[in-house]
């Protein structure tokens, strides 16, 4: 551990390349982060859009329901495909559906969502009723609007019918029939307008209203054929002449209609039951829409929770990136600012300390000892254990180094100054002792007059002139010795001088 943490001090390098390693793999797990959640965003976007989706089709089913009631095949088609692209996303959006980019439901909406299945099941079931039985719908509505439409002109020509026979003083029961066909058309036409505009909501009621038609139909239809045939019950001739006539143009009319009306009492109960599961359909549409509405908005707080966390941990990234950032920035300047000393240092040295030490030299080599040389350049700040702190440490040592060798020039030229006083000094001595040997000279000089004189006088006498021969070679040995030693400190001063 204690190896690492050196290794990691000790390099500058190491220290930038771990934090723009450290803020890559950051970058790296926020970019992967924003992917899985942009991922999941899409996702929720698909969840929301279908989740609302589901009001819109509880709303259109409802609508649909309605169209289908008034006769509208095509609506029962669309009624269909709604319900079933309904029932499809609830179980979508509870268990999954990958058809539809779902993925299963959160645990937490589960039983929500469930609570809407149970509304839907009843709800499907009605729906497929109303699909199932939409022809009989279509039926009705086509029959009691061909009813609506002829019973206009079954009631002229009834009305003319009427007519002919009071001119031609016709039985009184033909008359009777008559006026029964008039009226029966009236209330065959009331009923079908009822029923074809869908003015009644009652189930009830349609069935009353059906029934009221088919036993208006069934009495216009006898009536119309005793009018044809006659009755010996009543003592009822059939009718003759134009009044025959205008009776097989009111049969002509009423056979198609009659026979559609025998439909219509097919699809009666089947009509029936299609009316009790529409406005089933439409009295549950709005639970059924209330439902949906809440687990749309659940999973829209789901989606903008998962924005917020997103949102927070974008911005965490960019504050740790930031700090990061900045970690690298502030170990980088404090690194990297050793050089600028170093640069301005480097700058002092070459402009101002070699110079004086250049110059220094110069007059030292043309002899000028009075120039010293002031190296005042100081130390750079260094901290730390890396390549620059190497380096800045180094750079010390070579300014301690200049500044040695400015105080060693310094040193030189002090002891030349002193070594060029003391040559001076000895000079003067060789001259005060070549002063001192030539009186020595003439003090020889004088001696070997003496000698002479002494000769001369030695000749004078044997005694005499021994003793002054041994004194005489006192004297020269004496004079011998003064000679050499003047030698001798001759020589020491010639040496001092070349060794100056």
């Amino acid at each position: 551990m204690m190896a690492l943490k050196e290794w990691f001090t000790q390099s500058l390098i190491v220290k930038v390349g771990a934090a723009l390693v450290l803020m890559t793999l950051l970058m790296l797990g926020a970019v992967g982060s924003v992917i899985v959640m942009v991922q999941q965003q899409r996702t929720d976007a698909v969840v929301v859009n279908v989740a609302s989706r589901q009001q819109m089709l509880s709303q259109r089913m409802a609508r649909l329901a309605l169209r289908v009631v008034r006769g509208d095949l095509a609506a029962a088609e669309e009624l269909a495909d709604t319900a079933d692209l309904f029932g499809k996303s609830l179980r979508g959006l509870r268990d999954g559906d990958a058809t539809l980019g779902l993925p299963p439901a959160p645990r937490d909406l589960v039983p929500q969502l469930d609570k809407l299945d149970q509304l839907w099941q009843p709800y499907e079931r009605d729906v497929q009723t109303v699909v199932q039985k939409a022809k009989n719908a279509y039926t009705v509505r086509t029959v009691t609007a061909n009813v609506d439409k002829i019973s206009a002109e079954l009631l002229q020509r009834s009305d003319d019918l009427v007519k002919l026979l009071e001119r031609d003083n016709a039985h009184p029961t033909a008359v009777r029939l008559g006026d029964e066909l008039r009226i029966r058309s009236l209330r065959m036409a009331s009923y079908a307008l009822q029923i074809a505009r869908g003015e009644t909501d009652e189930a009830e009621g349609l069935k009353n209203e059906t029934a009221g038609l088919l036993e208006d139909a069934y009495a216009f239809d006898e009536a119309l054929q005793r009018l044809r045939d006659g009755d010996p019950t009543l003592n009822l001739p059939p009718v003759s002449g134009e009044a025959r006539d205008q009776v097989g143009m009111i049969e002509e009319i009423w056979r198609p209609v009659y026979a559609d009306l025998q439909k219509l009492a097919d699809a009666a109960d089947d009509y029936q039951a299609l009316l009790t599961a529409a406005r089933s359909v439409v009295e549950n549409s709005d639970p059924l829409l209330q439902g949906s509405d809440e687990i749309a908005k659940r999973f829209e707080v789901r989606a903008q929770n998962k924005i917020a966390t997103l949102e927070k941990f974008l911005g965490g990234v960019a504050v740790v990136f930031l700090g990061i950032f900045f970690v690298v920035l502030w170990l980088t300047r404090r690194a990297l600012h050793p050089v600028g000393e170093m640069a301005q240092t480097l700058e002092r040295i070459t402009t101002v300390e070699l110079v004086h030490l250049k110059d220094a030299l110069q007059a030292m080599a043309a002899g000028d000892l009075t120039q010293e040389v002031a190296i005042e350049v100081q130390e750079i700040e260094v901290h730390g254990s890396d390549e620059m702190g190497r380096m800045g440490r180094m750079f010390n040592q070579m300014v301690q180094r200049l500044r040695e060798a400015g105080e060693a020039l310094n040193a030189t030229v002090t002891s030349l100054r002193r070594l060029i006083g003391q040559v001076r000094e000895h000079a003067h001595t060789v001259a005060s002792t070549g002063r001192e040997l030539s009186g020595s000279i003439e003090q020889t000089a004088q001696a070997v007059q003496q000698v002479a004189v002494t000769i001369q006088q030695v000749a004078q006498g044997a005694t005499q002139q021994t003793q002054a021969v041994t004194e005489v070679t006192s004297q020269m040995d004496q004079v011998t010795r003064a000679v050499d030693g003047i030698a001798h400190g001759a020589q020491e001063q010639a040496q001092a001088v070349e060794k100056a």
